[in-house]
């Protein structure tokens, strides 16, 4: 397996997240003198390219500004890990989606049906063996123009082929596609089409020892003239599984084998319009669970809040008892009390503390750079067992040949935590690549940060690459006290509280690419207390407010480990000897750096995310397979992947 080292790691969470009353806003007359407002004067040097996205943010030769919110929200990120803050963004009813694995119980349960409108859909018959269609004879029969939502006639048993796991329309007759849905139900007996997408099809199969080619089937449902309503869980779950599956704007997406045109599928965004053919679960005529197609996505039943310390949990406002980072940056609970993510979201509860800081936007002073094409961005996925939980095997052994231990619902009582805080490791892609070029013979090809041929244009965005230059920004505070002044200077510059090291934070886009890598340096400061600003306005020097370690332990907690990780992740070589080696999940050598193969980090995680493998034996009981989790904040070499 080649090393490398994934583009993010997990700072541990405090044990404990200390929580006491905020300073408030209004500080009275024996408070004034130990609260301070001031403004910084701050220029962001940059130590890795900075990715910035033109419409919003400006070009270069031009005004380029990046707004105060981003880099807000960089600071608080990196206060909070420093500081021992609460788990603010972190939705406890959050369950992630998985893809289904292809298993017949995956079919159980499950008819393909039409959508009629936003509340209905038309049942087709449930079968006892799966109906199916060849892709090359249906193709063949329409010239190319076959879609999802054709229809067919199939007049008697004898037009079938019976399969081991389904049968195949030899003989039909291609009937008139309805003028809109409603028309479906007077073809009742007929069977509609479901074209998928390629992706998850393979072009050969291995048949006794022999590798030969694959048919590819598109699924028939016989249609009925019963009707069901689509119930609001079921389109809540829907909408959960779509937001982790790759989009495709158009309503109708080419589907190819080779250069050939086998037809047209239904794309996602408009999976539910009327006439779309799509696979449900139906209890008391009512739809309970929607999927577009035979193996597709499902959602987990275990939530995130189980895999999180209650210590750590959101501080929300009660009893007027924050944490460190929102008694300085504010807080907003705009949850309610639900369980459920989807009834949480619908009405929050809207329980709030104003921010003590205001970040102006950061103003480009004499930028360089060119506009590029950014390599696609892998998609943050909290189910990915591999990388977000704890690194230790389930103690369960697998229930079925499907399961894999990447997923959370593998874990038995004993539920695996989340690791920490997600960092990404400061890898400058441009020095990458010339030692690349220079030590492993990697020819004339672009940084792993830009697009590379196999990359599809709508995988990648345009962006403004600033590769020298400076950022300069106004930050503002009022009613802190001495101890909040003081993390949040340190917030800027992390060496106030780590020590020594040139530690550096991440702003603008393609942080997972290297890009971005900052540090803070505060060219001005006027502080003066509440007091003083109308009296006479005496100024208080930086050097007043000195991290004292004694104190960050009283009002933060012990926080030894939480900074020993921040030492590593946050320092611009923390990384040691392996800081080339950082890039998405592969199964390749270096030497195929910038190839298709080299790029398919979903190869590593289906390989080694603990499949199921049959242990041999004729009882056909199952074992873990190679289950190669990420290497801890604390291991010196991260490229070792190896199971622990």
């Amino acid at each position: 397996m080649t090393d490398f080292v994934n583009p993010y790691t997990f700072v541990p969470l405090p044990r404990k997240v200390v929580c006491r009353q905020p300073p408030g806003h209004d500080p009275g007359p024996d408070e004034a003198p130990e609260r301070y407002v001031g403004a910084l004067e701050v220029t962001w040097h940059i130590q890795s390219p900075i990715a910035i996205p033109t419409e919003e943010w400006g070009g270069i030769g031009g005004d380029v500004r990046i707004p105060g919110s981003s880099i807000k929200g960089a600071v608080r990120s990196t206060h909070e890990m420093l500081f021992g803050g609460c788990l603010r963004q972190v939705d406890l009813g959050y369950r992630p989606t998985y893809r289904q694995l292809p298993n017949m119980d995956a079919l159980k349960d499950w008819r393909m049906a039409v959508v009629l409108d936003d509340d209905e859909v038309l049942l087709c018959e449930e079968e006892k063996k799966r109906s199916s269609v060849d892709s090359e004879t249906l193709r063949q029969r329409l010239g190319g123009k076959a879609r999802t939502g054709d229809v067919i006639a199939v007049n008697s048993k004898n037009d079938w082929k019976d399969k081991p796991e389904r049968r195949v329309a030899e003989r039909f007759q291609v009937r008139d596609r309805p003028a809109d849905a409603s028309g479906y139900e007077d073809l009742a007996g007929c069977y509609v089409v479901l074209i998928a997408k390629e992706g998850a099809r393979h072009e050969t199969a291995m048949v006794k020892g022999k590798k030969v080619r694959t048919k590819w089937y598109w699924s028939l449902g016989k249609l009925t003239r019963e009707r069901a309503t689509i119930s609001s869980q079921a389109t809540r779950d829907f909408s959960w599984a779509m937001m982790e599956a790759r989009p495709d704007g158009e309503r109708w997406i080419d589907v190819f084998r080779g250069k050939t045109k086998l037809g047209q599928a239904r794309g996602n965004k408009h999976a539910l319009e009327p006439g779309s053919v799509i696979w449900v679960k139906v209890l008391n005529g009512k739809v309970t669970a929607i999927k577009l197609s035979q193996f597709w996505r499902e959602r987990s039943k275990e939530c995130l809040g189980n895999r999180i310390p209650q210590e750590t949990q959101p501080c929300d406002d009660k009893n007027l008892r924050l944490c460190p980072s929102c008694s300085v940056f504010g807080s907003a609970d705009t949850l309610n009390d639900k369980p459920q993510t989807d009834e949480r979201r619908r009405e929050g509860d809207q329980r709030s503390y104003a921010a003590h800081v205001r970040f102006g936007s950061a103003i480009g002073v004499d930028l360089q750079g060119d506009e590029v094409t950014l390599a696609p961005l892998g998609q943050p996925h909290l189910g990915a067992g591999l990388t977000y939980l704890e690194p230790t095997s389930p103690a369960a052994a697998p229930a079925s040949r499907d399961e894999r231990w990447s997923r959370w619902d593998s874990d038995g009582k004993q539920k695996r935590q989340l690791r920490g805080r997600k960092f990404y490791w400061h890898s400058d892609p441009e020095h990458q690549l010339e030692h690349l070029r220079r030590d492993k013979g990697v020819g004339n090809l672009p940084g792993r940060h830009l697009k590379r041929e196999h990359h599809g244009d709508d995988m990648c965005t345009k962006a403004q690459l600033v590769t020298s230059g400076t950022f300069r920004q106004r930050i503002t505070f009022d009613g802190l006290d001495r101890f909040g002044v003081a993390s949040l200077l340190a917030a800027l510059q992390p060496g106030r509280v780590l020590g020594d090291g040139e530690f550096a934070l991440h702003l603008g886009r393609g942080k997972p690419l290297g890009l971005g890598s900052v540090t803070a340096e505060i060219t001005a400061a006027r502080i003066t207390t509440v007091a003083a600003r109308y009296g006479d306005k005496a100024e208080t020097p930086l050097e007043a407010f000195v991290i004292d370690p004694a104190e960050v332990k009283d009002r933060c907690g012990d926080l030894d480990a939480v900074h020993a990780g921040a030492r590593k992740v946050l320092d611009l070589k923390g990384l040691g000897e392996n800081w080339w080696k950082v890039t998405y999940p592969t199964t390749q050598p270096w030497k195929q750096f910038g190839s298709k193969e080299f790029d398919e980090s979903f190869n590593f995680f289906k390989d080694f995310g603990g499949p199921a493998q049959s242990d041999g034996k004729k009882n056909f009981s199952w074992k873990p397979g190679a289950w190669k989790p990420m290497p801890e904040i604390t291991d010196h070499d991260q490229s070792d992947w190896s199971a622990k």
